[in-house]
């Protein structure tokens, strides 16, 4: 008896399944991803402009 590949209707309903749960989700993960890297730069950007406002501040009251 020769073996052969046969897919069964439950496999084929389940990657129909998977390509709908990935056709919604996707999307979604990728806004996030985006979203995170767009809050990280600004918490960078803020951190930065936050340290470049405190360095005159303390050199000021140094020099006092």
């Amino acid at each position: 008896m020769g073996h052969c590949l046969t897919l069964n209707k439950n496999d084929n309903s389940k990657k129909q399944t998977k390509k709908k749960f990935d056709s919604v989700f996707d999307p979604l993960r990728g806004f996030a991803k985006y979203n995170v890297r767009l809050v990280k730069r600004c918490r960078a950007t803020s951190q930065i402009a936050k340290n470049s406002i405190k360095l005159p501040l303390i050199l000021q009251s140094i020099s006092l």
